[in-house]
């Protein structure tokens, strides 16, 4: 008897760690299923912020063939710049916070209509600006290039804008203020220009009616203004589309999932590069941003400091921007020496300076308008 009594208190101690060991399983396997929902849960819920940082930078020569041209390599390169710009999730939020190269921007508008109207408008952007690339390059390189190009549209109406109902998706603005818009800079000029608290007046063509019975209707509106960092803005996403180009090569650019117009200059640069043979860059790392329009004059664009950033990084020694952008562009960099454009014949002479045998004078055609 003695003897089974003591076997019993024995095992008791065993059975409770036992009863512990399970506990703490249960314990962890709890935690684990808890993250495994909550984690994915807490990346799919967009906050009303938009996270800016560097992206990446990008040798041109990789995204352009031109038939009957062949690729020459070179010890110096043209680079692309990009900048990531999305919808933040609770973890690119808290990174945000704590990267120093990085930015927060609060948006009210989180809705998935908005993010792919934004991001379809984008890949119209890059489609455009391809063709205008080629277009420019080849009139900087003297070639006639006859095109067709289309009004000035509305592509896309902010959410906080005040043309909601008085202008459509579609519309083509062809005058403001009473002065024609031929381009997007045009508009742009003419709403910075005016007081914010006066409505500027447009004169629209819309679509009436459908299919083959529809008309283009000419009608003018006149739109409030809203008055953001102290810049009139109409709140419109806009683009004049070039419809069709008769080039002198066949010029293809791929340019994966990369959107938006700002690599326009430096598409035309590596096009220029390729077709005349001479190297541009001077043996230098060169790179740059600027949306070019057909007669190759560069525009501004969004987030130059963040391309500066990346080009410095990847050990760039120059870096061609537009001149509106110059200034930010400037107090940006460290290392790397900022030059404005105006236009591609500017972006030549900028490269002309860096390396004496980069002049293009005698490949450009000379018996073509100017």
């Amino acid at each position: 008897m003695q003897k089974n009594n003591n076997t019993e208190q024995n095992n008791q101690p065993q059975k409770k760690v036992n009863n512990k060991g399970k506990r703490f399983l249960f314990s962890v396997l709890r935690i684990v299923i808890t993250v495994l929902i909550v984690f994915p849960i807490l990346f799919f819920i967009k906050l009303p912020y938009m996270y800016h940082s560097p992206g990446s930078c990008e040798d041109t020569s990789n995204f352009i063939k031109i038939k009957g041209v062949k690729k020459f390599n070179t010890h110096g390169r043209f680079f692309l710049t990009t900048v990531i710009y999305e919808r933040a999730n609770i973890f690119l939020f808290l990174y945000g916070k704590v990267n120093p190269e990085a930015e927060l921007t609060y948006k009210k508008d989180k809705s998935k209509k908005h993010d792919k109207q934004r991001n379809n408008y984008m890949v119209q952007q890059m489609a455009d600006s391809k063709l205008k690339a080629k277009i420019a390059a080849f009139r900087t390189l003297g070639y006639e290039v006859k095109m067709k190009k289309g009004p000035v549209r509305v592509m896309n109406i902010k959410s906080w804008s005040r043309a909601k109902g008085i202008l459509k998706v579609g519309d083509a603005i062809i005058e403001a203020q009473g002065k024609p818009v031929k381009n997007e800079e045009q508009l742009i000029e003419i709403v910075k220009n005016t007081s914010a608290d006066k409505p500027v007046q447009l004169t629209v063509l819309r679509n009436e009616g459908k299919g083959k019975n529809a008309k283009e209707k000419e009608m003018k509106v006149n739109v409030p203004l809203i008055e953001i960092d102290g810049v009139p803005k109409i709140g419109i996403q806009i683009l004049a589309k070039i419809e069709s180009a008769d080039l002198p090569f066949d010029v293809t650019i791929e340019s994966s999932n990369i959107v938006g117009a700002s690599a326009g200059m430096m598409f035309s640069l590596e096009i220029m590069k390729r077709v005349s043979g001479v190297d541009l860059t001077g043996g230098y790392r060169i790179a740059g941003t600027g949306a070019v329009d057909e007669d190759g004059n560069v525009m501004s664009i969004k987030g130059v400091k963040y391309k500066v950033m990346i080009s410095e990084k990847t050990g760039c020694r120059y870096f061609l921007c537009p001149e509106k952008n110059f200034e930010d562009a400037k107090k940006a960099a460290k290392n790397i020496k900022v030059l404005p454009v105006k236009n591609l014949k500017d972006a030549l002479a900028h490269l002309e300076k860096i390396n004496p045998s980069a002049n293009l004078e005698k490949f450009i055609k000379k018996d073509q308008p100017d």
